[in-house]
């Protein structure tokens, strides 16, 4: 079995690493999910995805946020979420007053491109 692939949204990669035959892990910075089988057969919407790695096992995929019928559409809604959650984390390593500090910047930048008011 291949080991490890990327893929991209054309904008952002994300490492895929196949856990078994039925589960490929998908990184993306800090964030984790799981795409694979639905342990919950479906045969028109086989595919889903998880973020919890116990939800993760050697037949599939349990706990299944959504169903898809290709393992391109579950892998795309997953990746989406990846990015969210990075963001979510990313902005949380910023420091508040230097982010309060870069509004007002850009706040004092926006009030000063205005045209004067007439006297």
């Amino acid at each position: 079995m291949p080991r490890t692939r990327i893929y991209s949204d054309g904008t952002n990669d994300f490492i895929l690493e196949p856990v078994n035959e039925s589960v490929v892990k998908v990184t993306h910075r800090d964030q984790t999910g799981y795409i694979g089988i639905n342990v919950e057969w479906d045969a028109a919407s086989p595919y889903s995805w998880c973020t919890l790695p116990d939800s993760a096992q050697a037949i599939g995929v349990k706990n299944a946020v959504a169903r898809f019928s290709t393992p391109d559409q579950a892998l795309s809604h997953l990746c989406r979420l990846l990015l969210s959650e990075q963001s979510k984390a990313d902005s949380q390593k910023i420091n508040p007053e230097e982010r309060q500090a870069a509004a007002r910047q850009v706040l004092q930048e926006f009030f000063h491109g205005l045209p004067p008011a007439p006297l």
